[in-house]
């Protein structure tokens, strides 16, 4: 009988967020590499609210009350709304094309009668704290009716930060954990303070995922927001910019960095999701209907990489990129998770604020060192996850 594996992430199907989808996707067809046989499941945990959601078949609703108040009902505006309406279905798509099963929405008491073999909860920011209140689907608080394993692999906090009045009930969590794993090296440490003492050290899913079996799924884009620009335009040496929540001063450095070392800028406008101002246009090349298959792209074939996401830095070194990790404006905790990563790469100085930037010929990316130390944790993530499916095979 094939081993039931059950993912509970932060994964949703309600967003535009490239990283979001792609660790998902990571994780569940790294499993399937590990048992051909085993069957996954993807579980969104469902709420009053996203169950209403379904129900009434509007699962943009939000995003679209959200951006009226910006959009005026200019015709600008409405092809922008519609556009990203488009980038939403690209996303569905996507999911039906590449991912090994479809997402499930699941109550809690679904939870309670599963009868998974193993459930894992990561990757990506599932243990984010609120004082007072834990997350019972992401800190799996029950008691197991069955021999179900329960696995935490590359889950975060986001913050290295536990309210105290949390941590007698995460403790008692986690302790009925089988294994435990975390993304950043901070978690350790937070975990360490209350009491669990064995946690691994690992790579977000996304690095399991070799750059030639990323290159299958990208695609090329169509560039401009009306298709109008001949993609050959994607030939010339470009940096692409995927920046969330800038403010003009970024954005005028953006350009600017782009100029002074002659090179195309590609960006993806309103890359959040919403038409707000801190999405605005970084006026050359955008790509406003960009699926996970084109964002895959984009960075693959960059000159350089402008970004303050998370996981737009990951492909980038996935790919071997110039890259630059631009500070988060008011994130603190974004900025923490970017910088324990590249200080697992031994890049910290690319953690950087861009207006000190000038030619990036006068900086050093060294791939010879960034892949030593990325293939040393990928043997340590491709281990606990071995092991995790062994164990349970033993057990069977």
């Amino acid at each position: 009988m094939p081993v039931r594996i059950g993912i509970i992430s932060e994964f949703r199907v309600d967003t535009v967020n490239y990283g979001n989808q792609l660790q998902a996707y990571a994780l569940g067809s790294y499993l399937k590499k590990i048992d051909p046989e085993c069957k996954v499941t993807y579980i969104i945990p469902e709420t009053k609210k996203k169950r209403r959601t379904l129900i009434l078949g509007v699962i943009f609703r939000k995003i679209w009350e959200i951006s009226k108040r910006y959009a005026q009902n200019s015709r600008s505006n409405q092809n922008t709304m519609a556009y990203l309406e488009k980038r939403f279905d690209a996303f569905a798509q996507f999911r039906k094309d590449e991912f090994i099963s479809e997402p499930e929405f699941f109550s809690w008491e679904r939870l309670l009668k599963s009868d998974f073999d193993i459930l894992i909860v990561g990757s990506d920011v599932v243990w984010v704290q609120e004082r007072f209140n834990i997350n019972r689907f992401t800190f799996l608080d029950f008691k197991s009716k069955t021999n179900t394993r329960k696995i935490a692999y590359a889950a975060s906090f986001g913050r290295a930060w536990i309210p105290p009045e949390n941590k007698f009930p995460i403790q008692k969590c986690l302790r009925n954990f089988q294994m435990i794993s975390v993304r950043e090296s901070s978690s350790i440490r937070l975990l360490h303070s209350i009491g669990i003492d064995d946690v691994w050290h690992v790579l977000d899913p996304t690095l399991l995922i070799d750059a030639c079996e990323w290159e299958r799924i990208e695609r090329m884009p169509y560039v401009g927001m009306n298709g109008g620009i001949e993609n050959a335009t994607l030939q010339a040496p470009y940096a692409f910019a995927y920046l969330l929540d800038v403010n003009e001063e970024q954005r005028h450095e953006t350009v600017r960095i782009c100029k002074e070392n002659s090179l195309r800028l590609i960006s993806i406008p309103y890359a959040n999701g919403k038409i707000n101002e801190d999405g605005i246009s970084l006026d050359e090349i955008e790509i406003m209907n960009c699926s996970p298959r084109e964002w895959i792209w984009l960075i693959h074939h960059a000159s350089c990489v402008i970004t303050n996401s998370f996981h737009g830095i990951v492909f980038s070194t996935i790919f071997e990129k110039k890259f630059l990790a631009a500070k988060r404006i008011g994130t603190m905790d974004i900025n923490e998770r970017i910088y324990d990563y590249l200080k697992t790469i031994q890049q910290q100085d690319k953690l950087v604020d861009l207006k000190h930037i000038g030619k990036l010929d006068a900086m050093c990316w060294d791939y010879g060192e960034i892949s030593r130390q990325l293939d040393q944790k990928k043997i340590i993530s491709k281990d606990f996850l071995a092991q995790v499916c062994i164990e349970c095979t033993k057990e069977e």
